[in-house]
């Protein structure tokens, strides 16, 4: 493939040609040396400017959607573990276990030796500053759909966990059972698939969540967007975490009453 730019002062479109050559390079050579290639024209579309035909007459519906990052105001991406094998266990006393250790140690190697490995800029030192930290607490985490384990959490980047994600997203799903809708939750989704046909990377969450909580190849960020949002220092002022305008749009062809069957 070549991709061409031209800067121009023009307002319109530049013409954009086409074409495929199938077979062995060797004929693909040869044809290009003849300069026997047939090209057409493309009409660039303006929001995508595709390089390739396509037809978007199926993409009306998608286009009128709307998008999940429009919808809610603030959304972050989970927490990075790291050594997952030390950073998240299956139970509560197991992870305290661990804490104490690194809490307790008075030297470098008590923690290396727990550890083993560490992520990057982790150090024992930053390690066992976070969890003397008077800001951390044992939470629960989803590791991976109704797979619910436990972590220690401050945070803060670097020390128990590689990286804990915003703590303005994932502190509202910390002891936050005052909502609404009582325990507050988020709504959990990759905004990248590798599938073709269905899609099916969303989920629910109540607890802290893991950066691969859903996992498709190679692109399995996952994104957690509570529900409500508590401002800073306003421990019972929830407010919904949802653009105005784009809410009232999802909701406004939403029926109250059950459809005939």
């Amino acid at each position: 493939m070549f991709i061409g730019i031209k800067i121009s002062n023009k307002s319109n479109w530049a013409k954009l040609y086409h074409a495929d050559l199938y077979g062995l390079r060797e004929s693909k050579f040869e044809k290009l040396k003849a300069r026997d290639v047939v090209y057409s024209e493309l009409t660039p579309d303006n929001k995508m400017a595709y390089f390739v035909p396509f037809c978007n007459n199926n993409l009306t519906a998608y286009e009128n959607g709307i998008c999940v990052t429009e919808i809610f105001t603030n959304y972050a991406n989970g927490i990075q573990t790291g050594n997952v094998n030390v950073s998240v266990a299956p139970t509560r006393a197991e992870i305290q276990r661990r804490v104490e250790i690194c809490k307790n140690a008075t030297s470098d190697n008590e923690i290396i030796e727990l550890w083993g490995s560490f992520g990057s800029s982790q150090t024992a030192k930053k390690i066992q500053d976070d969890v003397l930290s008077n800001d951390g607490s044992v939470s629960q985490i989803h590791y991976r759909p109704f797979d619910i384990r436990w972590t220690f959490y401050t945070g803060k980047s670097s020390g128990w966990l590689k990286r804990p994600g915003k703590l303005s997203i994932m502190g509202q799903l910390l002891k936050a059972d005052s909502t609404p809708v009582g325990k507050n939750i988020g709504i959990v989704f990759s905004r990248q698939t590798t599938q073709r046909y269905e899609w099916d990377g969303v989920f629910v969450a109540d607890y802290l969540v893991d950066l691969h909580l859903i996992d498709y190849p190679a692109k399995s960020a996952a994104y957690v967007a509570p529900l409500y949002l508590r401002p800073e220092g306003l421990e019972d002022k929830w407010q919904p975490n949802f653009n105005t305008e784009q809410f009232e749009r999802l909701t406004k062809f939403l029926i109250d009453k059950p459809m005939p069957i």
